[in-house]
């Protein structure tokens, strides 16, 4: 029986990645493993919750971020890349490893291909999905000079351009860029989450510990949630431009009753006095909540706010709202 192990690097990716296993399990697929890895807060909080829900067969602690580290502290590490790689990663995840090291058939789902823990199943194992994880994936790019410099050091070409990424599973593969749309495959998050049973949302909405409680002081405003980016974090705009940049965004929706939820990474204390949600889990989940309480989603580019397009209005305001944005996320651009 297949085997499917996902690797996750956000609340997001364990979203997908449990209604995906919700699925298979209806299917008879039993044989589903997660690794969550140290760039979700509260990681392993959340790991014992998932163990609790007996959703998945095991659940392995990663710290990616930590070995990213010492392997750039190697002053050898951009020629030897893969042999530091290899050796500390099976050292520092030795069950993991032997878990899994006869296992070649094993199907790896990533939604990141540029991290140290990707890299590492790139490089040994041979049935790799790439997952979507922003709308990153259906720009068009061309070659940087990091890009020529990781093809000369054998190092995985990133957002799906390695040869070794067999399939790249998307909620719209039609749009992919034509490089690699060849190898396109449909992720159904809408069939996933309309099959999901009362009692199985539940468990979902416990396992991330949300109880939203949205307030009706005004009554007469329709409400409107804005999700912020790490912009500033990214390196693509200063932190003061950043916050500029959302005050325009609450002033253009200000007849609406604003609520404001930060993306994961988003590390800024914003001095907005709008009600502010909890930042760490996938905003995905509000679909399971028995009442839909936003009219309007606004980003500045986000693909989460399409999955929740059956239960509000969606609106991507575009990269092209601020010209310093636009330029710098259009650098790797065709």
């Amino acid at each position: 029986m297949n085997k499917n192990l996902y690797i996750c690097y956000t609340y997001y990716h364990l979203y997908v990645s449990l209604l995906e296993i919700i699925y298979l399990k209806k299917l008879g697929y039993n044989e589903n493993y997660l690794i969550i890895t140290d760039h979700i807060t509260k990681g392993q909080e959340i790991k014992d919750r998932i163990l609790k829900s007996n959703i998945v067969k095991e659940i392995y602690y990663v710290e990616d971020l930590k070995l990213k580290k010492i392997i750039f502290l190697n002053p050898f590490y951009c020629i030897f890349y893969w042999i530091i790689l290899n050796f500390l990663f099976k050292k520092n995840n030795k069950k993991l490893y032997e878990n899994f090291k006869n296992e070649l058939d094993l199907k790896i789902n990533m939604f990141l291909d540029s991290t140290t823990t990707s890299h590492f199943y790139i490089y040994n194992f041979k049935n790799i999905n790439l997952l979507e994880d922003g709308t990153l994936i259906y720009y068009p790019r061309k070659m940087t000079l990091k890009d020529y410099m990781y093809k000369f050091l054998f190092i995985p070409q990133r957002v799906g351009r390695d040869k070794r990424i067999n399939k790249i599973r998307v909620q719209n593969p039609e749009k992919l860029p034509k490089d690699i749309i060849r190898k396109g495959e449909k992720l159904d998050l809408k069939k996933y989450e309309k099959l999901l049973s009362n009692e199985e949302k539940e468990v979902l909405l416990k396992i991330f510990s949300v109880n939203l409680k949205i307030e009706n002081k005004e009554k007469l405003k329709k409400k409107c949630l804005l999700l912020t980016q790490p912009l500033s974090e990214m390196d693509l705009v200063s932190e003061e431009e950043k916050i500029r940049i959302y005050q325009e965004i609450i002033e253009k929706f200000s007849d609406y009753d604003l609520y404001l939820k930060k993306h994961p990474r988003d590390l800024t204390n914003y001095p907005f006095k709008i009600r502010e949600l909890d930042k760490n889990f996938p905003i995905e989940l509000i679909k399971l909540l028995p009442n839909n309480f936003f009219a309007k989603v606004v980003a500045i580019e986000s693909s989460a706010i399409y999955n929740l397009s059956d239960i509000a209005e969606c609106i991507n305001l575009g990269f092209d709202i601020n010209d310093k944005l636009y330029r710098n996320i259009m650098k790797d651009k065709k």
